[in-house]
């Protein structure tokens, strides 16, 4: 590791540890005054107001659907080298916080109180506030990618765009953990330890491992067939090692929080009342840290996506960049890519928002993120761009296609390999 990255991931980790240490300090604080703010608000027609609305609105935006469908867009609109950054990023941002919250096991503000009333109902466990948490780190992703993508200028205007949009996300993200503590489910230490670590997780994201991402596959999508890749001396056995590791690792994070909190914690009965007095006996799928259990099968989506990239036929995906520049884009093109990416990836919608949330959490597990994500990746760097070939449309926005045409294989050298590799 060079002593550019020393310094890097020195600073990042020293970051982590003080955003983790100082929760100790004022959780407890916050908790408490949580409780009381919440109780004061708890006014006659608090839920016809337009302002509960407003952060009613804002509490729907955070769920995951909301990921999903960004990308979708993300795939239609972006380079396979940036959509597999985006998949690898919300993996990450939706896994971290379902582990931390199996760990901590929080409650959240109704389960203590008899009196606070809740409006969106969660029952799985509070800390941190995972819409909190992913809105800032995903927004933050979109963010540093866009603006490192976009060609600097000197120009005002360039620079007002750049800081307007940080202010907007920034501003939301803290009106989207504000809306959590207004309608009962979380604590304010929930947001602002959802808060710092997305913004932290943003960070060790983009600085840390996308270029060395994006360099990666990027390689892997230059070569026609496996074999030239095997004969530049890119050991796809390392790599595949490597990727099993992130993935049975994941797997161990996943399954170890939960066991840990089976273990060492017994949730107390007056949660359980309260947690179903208030919100109609949620399915235990749906609660505590069975909630945990059930998000494991996501990671797949990743680590599948991932061994097609590496060993799948790319069907020349060189040459197909080569004709597109012969093709103009237009708005129509974008959106004939989201509706077939729609229509392919349409089982695993279906999979995910008809199989019922009951009390099995095996069959949940299976039927509702691990088949649902198992198909994804499996055909979404594959079978998606043989589709677009096949009706002769451009695999991506041309202005995408630019960036990149002027890479093949013949550019590669031994610096493109080393800078590809995720240490």
């Amino acid at each position: 590791m060079s002593g550019k990255y020393y310094y890097k991931y020195l600073f990042v980790f020293t970051a982590l540890t003080f955003i983790v240490i100082s929760e100790l300090f004022y959780s407890n604080p916050l908790y408490k005054y949580s409780e009381e703010y919440i109780l004061s608000t708890q006014y006659s027609g608090k839920f016809e107001s337009s302002y509960f609305k407003f952060l009613q609105a804002l509490s729907y935006i955070g769920e995951n659907e909301t990921y999903a469908i960004s990308l979708i867009i993300a795939f239609a609109a972006l380079h396979r080298t940036r959509a597999f950054y985006y998949i690898f990023s919300v993996n990450c941002i939706v896994g971290i916080q379902h582990i931390l919250k199996a760990i901590y096991h929080s409650p959240r503000p109704y389960m203590r109180v008899e009196e606070i009333i809740p409006k969106s109902c969660s029952s799985s466990y509070g800390h941190p506030s995972g819409h909190t948490f992913q809105a800032i780190a995903y927004l933050l992703v979109i963010w540093f990618d866009y603006w490192k993508n976009k060609p600097a200028h000197k120009y005002h205007s360039y620079k007002i765009a750049k800081f307007t949009s940080l202010i907007f996300i920034l501003a939301f993200s803290i009106f989207m953990g504000i809306s959590r503590v207004y309608v009962g489910v979380h604590a304010f230490n929930h947001v602002l330890y959802g808060w710092l670590l997305g913004v932290w997780m943003a960070i060790f994201l983009h600085f840390c491992l996308r270029d060395r991402i994006i360099n990666h596959i990027d390689i892997l999508l230059r070569y026609k067939n496996r074999d030239n890749l095997r004969n530049s001396g890119y050991d796809t056995q390392y790599w595949l090692a490597l990727a099993s590791l992130y993935y049975f690792g994941s797997l161990t994070l996943y399954f170890g929080s939960f066991i840990y909190a089976q273990m060492t914690f017994d949730i107390p009965e007056i949660w359980i009342e309260r947690t179903i007095k208030k919100c109609g006996s949620p399915p235990l799928s749906a609660s505590f840290e069975y909630k945990t259990f059930v998000s494991a099968g996501y990671p797949i989506i990743v680590y599948i996506s991932y061994i097609v990239l590496l060993y799948g036929s790319n069907f020349s995906q060189r040459e197909q960049q080569y004709k597109q520049l012969e093709r103009k884009e237009t708005l129509g093109s974008l959106v004939i890519r989201i509706v077939i990416i729609t229509l392919i990836t349409s089982p695993a919608w279906l999979l995910f928002l008809y199989i019922p949330k009951n009390d099995n959490i095996v069959l949940v597990f299976l039927f509702q993120s691990f088949v649902p994500s198992l198909y994804c990746g499996s055909i979404l760097f594959k079978y998606i761009d043989l589709i677009y070939a096949f009706i002769n449309i451009n695999l991506v926005p041309e202005w995408q296609i630019k960036q990149i045409i002027d890479n093949d294989e013949s550019d590669i050298d031994q610096n493109d390999l080393q800078r590809s590799l995720i240490i």
